[in-house]
């Protein structure tokens, strides 16, 4: 698969315009050619994450918390809120 940005590159080389009607891009201007690039580095982005994403197993379920709870009874009354 050609990279979106090679492909711009390459045309531009040639002399060859992009026109991308439904999303009204235009590579022959310098707005358009600036659009086809932040969308081909995004859509670039969108598959590096999608596909390992894809090909991991799922996340395990969480664990439960090993941290041990304190109770208010056991705490001792400070007076710093008020106490207990």
């Amino acid at each position: 698969m050609l990279h979106p940005l090679t492909l711009g590159a390459d045309l531009r080389e040639r002399g060859i315009g992009l026109h991308v009607i439904e999303q009204g891009i235009d590579t022959s201007t310098m707005e358009g050619t600036a659009m086809f690039g932040m969308l081909s580095v995004l859509a670039e982005l969108l598959m590096l994450t999608e596909i390992p994403r894809r090909a991991r197993p799922p996340d395990p379920p969480p664990r439960p918390s090993s941290a041990p709870t304190v109770s208010r009874a056991s705490t001792p009354n400070c007076g710093v809120w008020g106490g207990g």
